[in-house]
């Protein structure tokens, strides 16, 4: 194995171990939201949930995109 492709292995293992942090982090956040959710049923509507929920999706498709761009950025 070269320099380069050492070098290439070593960023790609960098940029999957910091999104499956991320994912991890993002999981515990929705974990934590989940629990005041239930501690407070009623007082949160199905709407205010749903833009939560699709906002969370769209940091997941940035994350997955940035991911893939730097990983094609680095191959």
């Amino acid at each position: 194995m070269t320099f380069d492709e050492k070098e290439h292995a070593e960023a790609i293992v960098f940029q999957r171990d910091w999104a499956i942090n991320e994912v991890a982090r993002v999981g515990n956040n929705l974990n934590q939201i989940a629990r005041q959710l239930n501690s407070q049923r009623g007082s949160i509507t199905s709407d205010a949930i749903l833009t939560a929920l699709i906002e969370v999706a769209s940091v997941l498709n940035e994350l997955r995109r940035l991911l893939s761009a730097g990983l094609s950025m680095n191959g």
